[in-house]
């Protein structure tokens, strides 16, 4: 008797209330809207050195100069007094790349065995201010910055949350290792994988019955599988399918049923709704990821 359970939908899935300075969490959902930035995104927030309002670190946004100081105090593990007047008069401006650079330059002593004789060559050099160019030959030398394309640094152009998060991370902790490359990311976590296959998919509802072939109770996310293909037991993630009835962003689940028609490459996913609506499913084809344990 072919059965699939309802789904898991409580693995993995993290509800996120982060309020800035005060809520911390190791997990971002919109790290992937700068990739360049990730490896220090992830590492930081591990760490829980990056703090947000809601479940996103938004990277893109621009940063304060009382945000940065907030940020680097806590990075670079500092004891810094927020009562500075300097803080008080212009601590909600945003931050140009230079002044961010001269900052940090202050903050933390350079290795001196990193220094060179010769300055970092950027195309806009003179753009940079004469107050500032020092700073920025010291942060090219220590390697906290690198620049922007084509060789040009931008001292004029304001800071974004990722650009500061990178600058500190390398001074706290080096350029990090790069990440593993089978990493799926879902509601925010990041969950490591063995492999990802892609697979032909149906579906099918309750008219079904409420036992999985195991004797489970069905619940939505418990997938059907050929065992020769995925081992019962596995933990999943499915997305690339096109279903109203089913998470957009696709969804975590366990293998625990098997079926007659289950054979191959081949899910049966389970839709808690109308056998006229699972209809409509039809076949599909889907990415499978086998999550490590």
């Amino acid at each position: 008797m072919r059965l699939l359970c309802r789904s898991f939908m409580s693995f993995g899935l993290l509800a996120f209330i982060l309020v800035f300075s005060t809520t911390e969490s190791s997990a971002f959902s919109d790290f992937n809207e700068t990739y360049w930035a990730k490896p220090h995104l992830v590492r930081l927030a591990e760490k829980n050195l990056l703090v947000a309002n809601g479940p996103n670190y938004y990277p893109r946004a621009e940063i304060t100069k009382e945000e940065f100081l907030s940020m680097a105090t806590k990075i670079l593990n500092l004891h810094r007094g927020s009562n500075s007047r300097q803080d008080k008069r212009d601590g909600f401006g945003f931050l140009t790349r230079e002044e961010m650079v001269t900052i940090a330059a202050h903050l933390k002593q350079p290795d001196k065995k990193k220094q060179k004789q010769t300055p970092h060559p950027f195309k806009d050099d003179k753009a940079i201010s004469k107050g500032a160019r020092k700073s920025v030959y010291i942060a090219v030398q220590q390697g906290w910055i690198s620049g922007m394309e084509d060789h040009y640094f931008a001292p004029k152009k304001r800071v974004t949350r990722a650009e500061a998060a990178v600058l500190l991370d390398r001074m706290a902790f080096g350029n990090p290792p790069p990440l593993n490359e089978k990493i799926v990311s879902v509601s925010g976590s990041h969950y490591e994988y063995k492999t990802k296959m892609s697979m032909k998919s149906t579906a099918y509802g309750p008219h079904v019955g409420s036992r999985t072939a195991t004797g489970k109770k069905v619940k939505f996310g418990m997938i059907a599988v050929d065992p020769k293909v995925i081992a019962l037991g596995t933990k999943v993630y499915v997305t690339g399918y096109q279903s109203p009835y089913l998470p957009s962003e696709g969804f975590l689940a366990v293998a625990e049923d098997t079926g007659g028609a289950i054979k191959g490459k081949k899910i049966d996913i389970f839709i808690n709704q109308s056998r006229r609506n699972i209809m409509k499913y039809g076949v599909q084809q889907v990415d499978v990821y086998i999550l490590k344990d």
